[in-house]
């Protein structure tokens, strides 16, 4: 198990292959900055046209997933499935934990 504030012991190849990552991203921001600045008005066309789509299809999305979450909620329970809670064939019965409760 890794816990955050630990130090690994790191094998010089993987001190390399970080500083890899690191430098080939400060080279990738710095190219995104230059594309921005380059093409803002290509990029302002682009993202007004993303936007509207992707946030229609995200409501979508969400108009989906709540249909699905009320008709499963108002949905009879069905015979080959016993009802929530009520355990079945492989299910353990709740057994109260130290204490009593």
């Amino acid at each position: 198990m890794v816990q955050f504030g630990t130090r690994v012991a790191m094998s010089p190849r993987g001190c390399e292959v970080g500083m890899k990552h690191i430098l080939s991203g400060i080279v990738v921001v710095c190219l995104g900055v230059w594309g921005l600045v380059a093409w803002w008005p290509t990029f302002g066309m682009v993202m007004r046209g993303v936007v509207p789509f992707a946030l229609f299809a995200i409501g979508l999305v969400a108009i989906a997933a709540g249909v699905r979450q009320l008709s499963a909620c108002s949905a009879p329970p069905r015979a080959d499935r016993p009802p929530a809670g009520a355990g079945g064939p492989g299910h353990e019965a709740a057994v109260p934990g130290p204490g009593g409760g």
